[in-house]
């Protein structure tokens, strides 16, 4: 594309410091930039939304030599990362490239894989409906009440204590930084916690309940 070509000849006048960062990460941006303005241009898409380097939700995309084993990840030009988490991918999996998001002050990582298809048995019984609640995680249409995690009520509280506290900072002062930082952290794990519940709930129904 020439966006690789013009960002390849500012990277020798005043981005140098480009090169000290994998070459995938800029060139993953411009693919995705390229790809939204043509699905604008054709009727598929809105226009692309400029997104700022200070926006609470930024990533970077890396393809190549991903290397995963069970407690750590080599990526480019990073090198070996010890992983919080650990023996989630299946030892038959590809990694055909990485997605490092950045979420309240953590960063994580996504990996897109290429793994054989297994055959699948169909599930037994009838259809059901779910209703998703507040007061519980979901209620199915056989009667069967699905609870949230025992540790949300309390996380939940906390959360509503760290944003009273955001609200008395003034304005603009440090402490009110520190305070959102904190607000964050926090609804991103109370975020967690529901994701992950909902994750065990529908893989439980879609293993025992027909589409």
């Amino acid at each position: 594309m020439d966006l690789h070509r013009e960002l390849n000849l500012r990277k020798t006048q005043d981005l140098g410091w480009m090169y000290e960062v994998s070459k995938c990460a800029p060139q993953e941006a411009l693919r995705d930039l390229d790809r939204a303005y043509r699905n604008f241009f054709e009727g598929r898409g809105r226009h692309p939304r400029f997104h700022s380097r200070h926006s609470p939700r930024s990533s970077f995309r890396l393809t190549g030599s991903v290397k995963v084993e069970r407690d750590h990840i080599t990526l480019p030009r990073i090198g070996r990362v010890q992983l919080k988490e650990r023996g989630y991918l299946p030892a038959t999996a590809h990694p055909r490239s990485v997605t490092v998001p950045e979420r309240a002050g953590r960063w994580y990582v996504s990996l897109a894989v290429e793994e054989e298809r297994r055959s699948l048995v169909p599930p037994m019984g009838e259809a059901v409906g779910v209703d998703l609640g507040i007061h519980a995680l979901a209620t199915v249409s056989d009667g069967t009440v699905i609870e949230n995690p025992r540790s949300l009520a309390a996380w939940t509280r906390k959360l509503q204590h760290l944003q009273r506290e955001v609200s008395r900072k003034k304005k603009g002062s440090r402490n009110r930084e520190k305070a959102k930082a904190r607000w964050s952290r926090c609804h991103a794990k109370v975020a967690d916690l529901r994701k992950d519940a909902l994750h065990q709930a529908t893989t439980m129904l879609a293993k025992t309940k027909p589409v």
